[in-house]
């Protein structure tokens, strides 16, 4: 961008007028009316010092502050202002000190509604720097203060004038800035980019005092090279409502009165969309506000990038027909030919398998990104506003397939390729040899120059797996994949997605109710130690205060443990998509250590019969009680349920068939099942030699297994029918031992459970 001078005048208790061509912003927020429960609580300004971290884009060895007194009506009067280096944010740098002059004098009175700029100091201000501003304040100050009040960084209030050189005694700390609204530097030939919006760019979600917005993360992506304005709001609307002036109004005094401008970045406009009573008219309003914002932009010589608007799923603005003004005005953005360039903040941040809401692994409170999303989003902006900065080909749009749905936050590795092949790569410059363990083989890894380790599997099966890296032949975790417990011990993992149309079962649908994960922690009896245990419950169950529910006790298998069945298995996705189509009945689904994490053997002189032999006490006298004395639960037989997969199968068996006074419904998925058919009567002390008896007993008797592992679910299943037995058998189609066939499994379980 070529850099463009602007002159502007204003009217305040000094002059503004005489404006250089060669300041530019360095750092701005758009000051707003500060209410009653925004203002100091404990202390109030007058005859106080305030002390307020700012986080400047462009260094420089000369700046000016811009004081803004423009939404208070009465004058506030300041004695004196310095700024700092900071140290661990109330503290200073003593050395650094510098005091500001206003026409030569220490203090100014800023008069109602009026602005000043301080004389020009002369400071060594280095790039992407925190910078201390220190404020004294005399009598006069106003009953509602100018202020920003989403500044993310802590402020700092001190009674009585503050000095230097002494410490900073604070009577009370504020998340709110207050006067200050710009920092310029002498700065040659720098472009400067304004950004108007709401909390998005303002940064909730983001960390206080860590200075990670998309804005701060877009502005040391460029290296300190480029002025970048964070003109946000929480709250902010374009045309109206919303908090504070809406954008048509402020755009004028806080983007285009900034100096030193060279481009504008428009990220506005959810608000709007979410309080709409007719998508209709707000978008056709967006648009018009969106294309009066570009034409003044123009005519000032700026370039103007239009970014989309995020995601509504799961927040309280959704609704089919905000949804359809989102998309209708994202769709004008993208292809209107209006704007310069457009920053797709929609395609960045939303979920690869639900695009109508955020993706998980950078979401706030789904309407506000993380900070791994606003990382993602500094990102985005940097690469359009300036791609000549970043080779085309490392940003991950160029890359082959797409990014596993379980990395971590950033990681562009491990990638899914259509035909079901997994990508990886590590860095490892000091390593010898490197290697992927997957699905029962090692592939070796390539090295190249600079200590990236690549390879590319054959095709794995569709479905979750856990991996590992192999480092000079230690087992680690690659780093960029989330963690999962599993083959005893934490894992990563990677899943192989099936169609949209086969994993819809397990899909998060936006559209529906959704029950909620507790982690729950209890004291054992049996153990004498805490345990913890994940519990489920349906969407209603906050709602519906007086109803009852049922309860299935869910297990793991040798090797995981009570996370499991939450992250690997999808349960929740699972059970709330049946529940909102009627299929299965609502339900509380428990989730608890069975005591089989470690792999089976591991402890010297265990055997087969008391590896994980100890969780049926603690189901009997310490889960069951828990839950039943936590929960609002049915609490007799015909309400409670079990089922576990794999080894998680072989407990259940235990558990329930000696217990059939208080379980009515069995399931085993891939169970570890010791039965010999052929002596079917006999086993677990002759439960099924009565079929009679069994049969009125329990309710639901459920085997079931993959296709192509080598268990006997079948053989059993055909036995016990033999027997007179009661039971349903399911095998998943071309599946192994493995989360798929077990997500299955519970799939097809669930609808036989507690029928009325």
């Amino acid at each position: 961008m070529k850099r463009q001078l602007l002159t502007f005048a204003f009217s305040s208790a000094l002059s503004l007028a005489a404006i250089a061509g060669d300041w530019v912003g360095s750092w701005a927020t758009a000051p707003e009316f500060t209410g009653e429960g925004d203002m100091p609580k404990s202390v109030s300004l007058s005859g106080n010092s305030l002390r307020q971290v700012i986080h400047v884009s462009l260094g420089s060895d000369e700046l000016r502050l811009k004081l803004s007194n423009e939404f208070s009506n009465e004058p506030v009067e300041i004695k004196s202002v310095y700024i700092a280096d900071p140290v661990d944010g109330v503290g200073i740098v003593p050395s650094t000190v510098r005091y500001l002059k206003f026409d030569g004098k220490n203090g100014v009175t800023i008069d109602p509604k009026g602005a000043v700029y301080s004389d020009s100091l002369k400071y060594d201000l280095k790039p992407l720097q925190l910078l201390s501003v220190t404020i004294n304040y005399g009598d006069k100050t106003p009953k509602n203060a100018t202020s920003h009040r989403g500044s993310r960084t802590t402020s700092y209030i001190m009674k009585g004038e503050s000095k230097p050189k002494k410490d900073f005694d604070v009577a009370e700390k504020v998340e709110h800035w207050y006067n200050i609204s710009a920092l310029e530097v002498k700065a040659d030939d720098k472009d400067c980019i304004a950004v108007i919006g709401n909390s998005i760019t303002d940064g909730r979600g983001t960390t206080t005092d860590r200075q990670n917005r998309w804005t701060d993360v877009c502005a040391e992506l460029l290296g300190g090279e480029v002025g970048v304005l964070n003109l946000g709001i929480g709250g902010n609307a374009v045309v109206s409502g919303g908090i504070s002036e809406p954008a048509v109004k402020r755009f004028d005094r806080d983007v285009l009165g900034q100096n030193g401008l060279t481009g504008v970045i428009v990220y506005e406009g959810i608000n709007d969309i979410g309080c709409s009573r007719n998508s209709e008219k707000t978008v056709g309003e967006l648009i018009e506000a969106y294309e009066s914002f570009i034409s003044k932009a123009k005519a000032k010589g700026l370039k103007v990038y239009g970014g989309t608007i995020t995601q509504l799923g799961n927040t309280d603005y959704w609704s089919d027909f905000h949804e359809a003004a989102r998309k209708a005005v994202n769709e004008w953005i993208r292809t209107s030919g209006k704007f310069d360039g457009v920053i797709d903040f929609d395609a960045v941040i939303a979920d690869p398998a639900n695009p109508l809401r955020m993706n998980p692994k950078y979401q706030y409170d789904w309407l506000h990104p993380n900070p791994a999303g606003y990382k993602a989003m500094g990102e985005a902006a940097a690469r359009v506003l300036y791609p000549g900065r970043f080779p085309q080909e490392s940003a991950p749009s160029q890359l082959q397939g797409s990014v596993a749905t379980t990395n971590i936050p950033e990681a562009v590795y491990p990638r899914v390729l259509p035909d079901g092949r997994a990508m990886f790569r590590i860095h490892a410059p000091g390593a010898g040899n490197v290697k992927i363990d997957i699905c029962g083989r090692k592939y070796d890894m390539s090295r190249d120059g600079k200590g990236y380790w690549t390879v590319t599997t054959d095709p794995l099966v569709v479905g979750f797996h856990y991996y590992f890296a192999l480092v000079d032949g230690v087992s680690v975790i690659d780093p960029s994949s989330e963690a999962f417990f599993g083959c005893g011990r934490m894992a990563g993992g990677i899943e192989i997605p099936e169609s949209a149309a086969d994993a819809a079962y397990y899909t998060y649908n936006p559209d529906i109710a959704h029950g909620q994960v507790r982690e729950c922690l209890y004291n054992s009896g049996v153990e004498k130690a805490p345990r913890r245990c994940y519990v489920y419950t349906p969407a209603e169950y906050e709602t519906s205060q007086d109803t009852r529910y049922p309860v299935l006790y869910l297990q793991h298998g040798m090797g995981e443990d009570e996370r499991g069945w939450h992250q690997q298995g999808m349960m929740a996705n699972i059970l709330d998509n049946q529940i909102a189509s009627g299929k299965c009945r609502p339900m509380i689904v428990v989730m608890d250590y069975g005591n089989c994490g470690y792999i089976h053997g591991t402890r010297p002189g265990e055997s087969r019969d008391e590896f994980g032999a100890s969780f049926t006490p603690i189901m009997i006298n310490d889960i069951i009680p828990f839950i039943d004395s936590t929960f609002r639960t049915l609490s007799d037989r015909e309400h409670r349920a079990m089922a576990g997969l794999s080894w998680g199968g072989h407990q259940t068996l235990v558990t329930t068939l000696g217990n059939l006074d208080k379980f009515a419904h069995i399931g085993t998925f891939s169970g570890a099942l010791f039965i010999d058919p052929s002596k079917i009567t006999e086993v677990y002390g002759g439960v099924f030699a009565d079929a009679s008896s069994f049969n009125s007993k329990v309710k639901t008797l459920f085997l079931g297994k993959g296709s192509e592992e080598n268990f006997a679910s079948d053989k059993i299943s055909a036995a016990l029918t033999g027997a007179g037995i009661d039971n349903v058998y399911y095998e998943s189609p071309g599946t192994h031992h493995e989360w798929l066939t077990w997500r299955r499994c519970l799939n097809e379980f669930l609808p036989l459970l507690f029928r009325k």
